[in-house]
């Protein structure tokens, strides 16, 4: 079967240099097509995500995300405080997880071209700009967060996209008269002013189930209506996935399923407002459950109704209805304790516990946030003192540790045990293990040992501190940058390390005792290394000429241009090796001379002299007629590209060596 490459040709004219960017340069082959290489492009994105099965893989891989779409500090007005400047970077963080999290989820049965154009879409979207309907542009100073996820839309902009470069009919008047139209802002913008909200009386759960059954079109063509405009945040509102999600071919299941949607009445007593829905496949398993709360959440009044319809679900394994159930009942408990915490309500240590310890899960996609916002609202290390239960406290750490330590006496029987237990979790909480207790030097000994890096979080004052220090460094010469300079040994344990791994120099501060010493050390043994010195230390001009001297070819990258004695070292450097010649400025009174000089004794130098210079032409031409390869050494956009091309191919055709 031949694949459809439409999404990776629609990519490829919206995106102009995406075939020649760095990312797909390194994913493709010699023999991949333009469109081939792009589609290896996506797919090697679509692979990291779902190779990222883990919560800390996962990290890695958002981290990524968040260092390279996230507003930076420096960015950040400087009016603004640092809380201030930190809340904007989180919440710009949390609002791309979503996206992210959303996007790469098993669930979501989109093409990765489509994802691609709704990411790197949603990426450009700042701040909604009523006067033209529409996002603003979102720069690198941009502090509003992410647009909202909406997968609704989402699946509606994508299906006028596909039926839109696959030259389908477009049943949307407005969306019609789009005709140049590709922007996922502008799409998404439209779909989103449409899209009212639905009145609805959240104290009613009066309503009627309706079923849409496996395999008919039609039935899936009703369901897409009835969903469309109601703000469910449910993809079946597009046409197309609602055909899929009931006839198949979807992410889970090749032949689909029946989909049941219990309808509340609206302002007119007409059962219209979707409230949940559970989609089936092979019509005996149970594919999703969602409602209609942020993240396509169950509302809690809905619960009873859910709990109702899925015991009359005989037809489905009793065991996987049950855990359906238990999931209801967690549910409950954890809106239960929700208002009790509005209330300002004693939680007793069985609630805590089930609070702290317990993930629950809601029928959509991240329910932890409200799990989270509830335990947000909560001293912490409040609720941990009302735990004496050893059990109940070791689930709550293992959950949630950070600064516990502190809240336990030093004389409390699981002391010890839950000091190492929370350090295993926590590393940075070992600095708040109390230096009283008996076995405390034997705890950080074993602790380094076990973990040299865990050196950074111990703090300097403790009695036993340069044995720790020599103890990370020997296990790891890296952990130098981890330990404190004010360390009585931290002078000989640097000195040992540059002697033996030189480039661990970049890691030893400035302000480290001795310094001068051990840059003079470092340079002693590789002149390069001048690049990790500080220019701010008195010796440092010192330093550069010494280390210039012995290599000045490879130094003259790292003497600074307004350096005293830079044109003279640039020279020299010309002098030693011809191909240091880009170093020269331009501003030197003789620098035609030395551009000539340069050509003579390396034709490459070409690429190093400006075309701007009144003399670049005459010397190209030369270059050419005498090297003929050095035409791919000029830009093609040069006026009189055309006669160095004639040369080149008259020489060509006269010389058979060529």
């Amino acid at each position: 079967m031949n694949y459809d490459y439409s999404g990776e040709v629609f990519l490829d004219k919206l995106y102009q240099g995406l075939f020649n960017s760095k990312e797909v340069e390194h994913t493709k082959e010699k023999n991949d097509t333009r469109y081939g290489a792009i589609k290896k492009y996506l797919d090697r994105i679509e692979n990291a995500h779902e190779k990222a099965n883990t919560d800390h893989k996962k990290e890695i891989l958002y981290n990524m995300y968040y260092d390279k779409y996230v507003i930076k500090e420096e960015n950040i007005s400087n009016n603004l405080s640092n809380t201030e400047k930190e809340v904007i970077i989180n919440n710009q963080k949390k609002g791309l997880k979503l996206w992210l999290d959303y996007l790469s989820s098993k669930d979501v049965y989109y093409p990765m071209w489509a994802k691609y154009w709704v990411f790197h879409g949603m990426l450009k979207m700042g701040v909604y700009d009523e006067s033209v309907k529409k996002y603003s542009k979102r720069t690198k100073n941009t502090l509003a967060p992410f647009v909202e996820v909406n997968p609704e839309i989402i699946a509606k902009s994508i299906e006028f996209i596909t039926k839109k470069i696959k030259n389908q009919k477009i049943d949307d008047e407005f969306l019609n008269s789009l005709n140049n139209t590709e922007s996922f802002n502008t799409i998404y913008s439209y779909y989103e002013k449409k899209y009212n909200i639905a009145t609805i009386n959240n104290n009613s759960i009066d309503g009627l189930w309706v079923k849409y059954n496996q395999g008919n079109e039609e039935d899936a063509v009703i369901l897409s209506d009835s969903l469309y405009g109601k703000n469910t945040q449910w993809c079946t509102s597009s046409e197309d996935i609602a055909k899929k999600q009931l006839c198949g071919p979807y992410s889970d299941s090749r032949n689909g399923g029946d989909f049941y949607v219990y309808y509340t009445a609206d302002k007119n007593n007409e059962y219209s407002i979707p409230r949940i829905a559970i989609r089936l496949i092979d019509n005996n398993k149970i594919a999703e459950i969602r409602g209609v709360m942020p993240g396509q959440n169950v509302e809690e009044v809905m619960l009873p109704v859910l709990e109702n319809k899925l015991n009359s679900f005989d037809f489905i394994d009793k065991e996987s209805i049950n855990n359906y159930i238990k999931k209801i009942d967690n549910l409950k408990e954890l809106f239960d304790l929700n208002l009790k915490t509005k209330n300002r309500e004693e939680l007793n240590e069985k609630e805590l516990t089930f609070l702290y310890t317990k993930k629950v899960f809601d029928f959509g996609i991240g329910f932890l946030n409200f799990q989270n916002k509830i335990l947000a609202s909560r001293n912490r290390l409040d609720d941990f003192k009302k735990i004496k239960n050893t059990k109940n406290r070791e689930e709550f750490i293992n959950c949630y540790h950070g600064e516990i330590i502190k809240t336990i006496s030093t004389d409390d029987i699981d002391y010890e045990k839950l000091a190492k237990m929370i350090i295993k979790h926590d590393r940075e909480s070992i600095k708040y293990i109390s230096p009283k207790v008996p076995y405390y030097e034997e705890m950080m000994n074993n602790a380094v040992t076990n973990d040299s890096h865990l050196i950074e979080y111990i703090p300097d004052t403790v009695p036993n501190y340069e044995k720790l220090a020599e103890i990370a460094v020997l296990s790891f010469p890296g952990n130098i940058s981890r330990i404190s300079t004010n360390a009585k040994n931290y002078f000989e344990l640097a000195k040992s390390i540059i002697s033996e791994e030189p480039y661990f120099f970049e890691s030893i501060p400035d302000t480290a005792p001795n310094y001068e010493e051990l840059s003079r050390i470092v340079v002693n043994i590789d002149p390069e290394y001048i690049k990790y010195i500080s220019p701010k230390v008195p010796y440092y001009e010192e330093l550069l000429k010494n280390a210039f001297y012995k290599d000045p070819c490879n130094i003259i990258k790292y003497v600074p241009k307004d350096f005293p004695d830079y044109t003279k070292f640039a020279l020299l450097a010309f002098e030693k090796k011809p191909y240091c010649f880009h170093y020269i400025p331009e501003t030197l009174p003789n620098y035609e001379e030395l551009a000539r000089e340069a050509i003579k004794r390396e034709y490459r130098n070409i690429k190093n002299i400006s075309p701007n210079q009144p003399f670049f032409k005459e010397l190209a031409i030369k270059v050419v007629s005498e090297h003929p390869v050095s035409i791919g050494l000029m830009p093609k956009d040069l006026p009189y590209y055309d006669e160095l091309e004639s040369i080149y191919n008259s020489t060509k055709s006269n010389s058979k060596s060529f």
